[in-house]
């Protein structure tokens, strides 16, 4: 007789560990598929303020748009471990260069296009802001808040796997930016709150002035300078870029243009851009 009750015991024993290993192994495979599903890349609606103000560099990336575009892998490879790490992950290029802004960028789009970044950058899209729509919707502080407020609720609903571009990073952020800063601590609380990444670009003397200079702003910001030496291909990779910028910056001849005018051309404090006619005896000089 107690060696009946044993067997039946042992039985139950059995039963109840293959019970708990399919459970276990249904919990794994549970796991892996959300994880799968949670790392994939979802497009945007086109009828969002995210993709009405902001231009999809990864989705241009996966099109093969950017293909023959000669990448920066030094500079390329520090903007996603800024993205990547656990603190002050917003990275921000100072470079006067726009044409090695935009190669950058697209090379850390192109990266997350083929897959070839860390887990925690997995299935996220790079987007950059388009300055020039933005402030033409804008006339005053009030309803540029709006549309921010707009893209960023955007970001939220798509799981906030998006990282924003915004060049130059002080457009927005900082006391000198548009509107007086209006919408600057909107943005710094939700890169607080881990709502979005940003990946900005500016200039030295800029960034050092209107962004490093808060204390508010500093702690969420990783500025790096790239390899400023000029090349052909260089030259070629921006126009193939200008073609997908969602931004309309102002090209320079020469390189004898002097910061402050880049800034005003650009029109950092401002929504509105100014342009500048030079008259100069020599054509060449």
């Amino acid at each position: 007789m107690a060696r009946g009750k044993s067997t039946r015991t042992n039985r139950w024993r059995w039963l109840t560990a293959i019970g708990i290993s399919m459970s276990l192994l249904a919990g794994i495979l549970i796991t892996d598929a959300a994880k799968a599903q949670s790392n994939e890349r979802r497009p945007v609606s086109p009828r969002t303020s995210l993709s009405k103000y902001a231009t999809d560099l990864t989705a241009a990336a996966e099109q093969g748009r950017f293909n023959n575009i000669e990448e920066k892998t030094v500079e390329t490879n520090r903007a996603i471990e800024i993205l990547a790490a656990g603190q002050k992950n917003n990275p921000v290029v100072i470079t006067e260069s726009q044409a090695i802004r935009d190669v950058i960028m697209v090379g850390v789009a192109r990266r997350l296009a083929n897959g070839d970044v860390p887990e925690e950058l997995a299935g996220k899209r790079l987007f950059k802001l388009n300055l020039d729509a933005l402030f033409h919707d804008s006339s005053n502080a009030q309803e540029l808040v709006a549309h921010l407020s707009a893209i960023l609720s955007d970001v939220t609903n798509f799981d906030s796997k998006v990282i924003l571009i915004i060049d130059p990073i002080q457009s927005l952020m900082g006391p000198g930016a548009a509107f007086d800063g209006a919408v600057s601590s909107l943005l710094r609380d939700a890169m607080s709150r881990g709502q979005i990444q940003f990946f900005g670009a500016s200039t030295d003397i800029a960034f050092r002035q209107d962004v490093a200079s808060q204390k508010s702003l500093a702690p969420l910001f990783t500025a790096f300078q790239p390899d400023e030496a000029s090349s052909s291909a260089a030259q070629q990779n921006a126009e193939t870029v200008k073609s997908h910028d969602a931004s309309n910056d102002e090209e320079f001849a020469g390189d004898n243009v002097s910061p402050d005018l880049r800034e005003l051309i650009n029109g950092r404090n401002s929504p509105s851009h100014v342009k500048a006619l030079l008259q100069v005896n020599d054509a060449n000089s």
